[in-house]
């Protein structure tokens, strides 16, 4: 029996599963092993190229060994449905230009970790289809550009440069920034990718909250290990503060040590502590040994906690003036 051609997008994006899987494969066993490559989901066109036939597809539904998810997408011999499994699923019932995007591809991507309804999935399709399906919000943008498509663990997804343009104009500007901040964690160039879209277009939806806030951002050069260190970095540019060495190594009497900013012509460190790493008494404790060394070497120490550098920036400033020098300059 010849093969139909592979009519729906494969699972990888470029080739036939029956070109990896190789020609013996049929029925069940290809049916198998295309759902353990797309999160337990197959398709009707895929069942096909399988060399099932429709009655046998029929039969299957009616046995509980296939169960539909969307008009020619089948969850195979389950009822558990994945984050993941629902997402492709969703992705495929849009044809093979769909892609996941706004905040499923934000959590896909890990720019947002808070609790997502499952449902309805945001799919975004070339604006001349006309594909509609229940469940499914489907966005017909009138321009999504190659390069803003990527995959993640197998799932076609709008870029992340291009899933916060999406966002933005579904967030509140808190949850905006923690989305940019989350996009800056996994590189600088996607902040560069958002800026440049926005120079050249200036009508999207929720650009203006999201110029204000990359207004904020003024690109930052120097290495930094935390986000909070990024956020202290930020505050001194903002503030016009004398511009900080970062994640610099001192030596100690005793041992080397790395320290998150210093101002070397003030003898001063500042340390920025995240409760994820402080915040216990072996940390603690450990801290204090560090300040007590670079203490004998000359150094003044200050340490300011997430919740000050984020929520009271205003004291933080006013305390790094006042260990600078800069008393009366703000």
């Amino acid at each position: 029996m010849t093969r139909p051609g592979w009519v729906n997008r494969p699972y990888d994006g470029q080739l036939s599963p029956l070109a990896v899987a190789g020609p013996r494969l049929t029925g069940w066993d290809l049916v198998a092993w295309l759902a353990q490559r797309q999160h337990g989901v197959v398709t009707f066109d895929q069942l096909l190229v399988a060399e099932l036939s429709p009655d046998a597809i029929d039969g299957a539904c009616k046995r509980c060994r296939l169960i539909r998810l969307h008009r020619g997408v089948f969850a195979v011999g389950h009822r558990r449905e994945t984050r993941e499994s629902a997402w492709i699923g969703a992705v495929l019932a849009c044809g093979p230009l769909g892609v996941l995007s706004h905040l499923p591809a934000a959590a896909l991507t890990n720019l947002w970790r808070r609790d997502l309804p499952m449902l309805p999935i945001d799919v975004s399709i070339g604006s001349r289809s006309h594909v509609r399906r229940p469940a499914i919000r489907i966005h017909r943008p009138t321009e999504l550009r190659q390069d803003e498509v990527i995959k993640r663990k197998l799932i076609p997804c709008t870029s992340i440069a291009r899933t916060v343009i999406d966002c933005a104009a579904q967030l509140r500007i808190g949850q905006l920034e923690h989305l940019l901040e989350a996009a800056e964690d996994q590189g600088a160039e996607h902040l560069r990718a958002v800026r440049a879209t926005l120079s050249k277009r200036t009508n999207l939806s929720g650009s203006a909250d999201l110029r204000r806030l990359l207004a904020d951002r003024a690109p930052i050069n120097k290495p930094t290990k935390r986000e909070l260190e990024r956020r202290m970095c930020r505050l001194c540019q903002r503030e016009a503060l004398p511009d900080p060495a970062v994640n610099v190594w001192i030596d100690t009497p005793s041992q080397r040590l790395q320290v998150d900013f210093v101002w070397a012509e003030r003898c001063l460190v500042v340390e920025t502590d995240s409760r994820k790493f402080h915040d216990t008494h072996t940390r603690a404790e450990h801290d204090k040994h560090r300040d007590a060394l670079l203490a004998l070497a000359g150094w003044r120490v200050q340490r300011f906690t997430w919740k000050q550098v984020v929520l009271e920036p205003d004291l933080v400033t006013r305390v790094i003036r006042k260990l600078l020098g800069l008393t009366g300059l703000g």
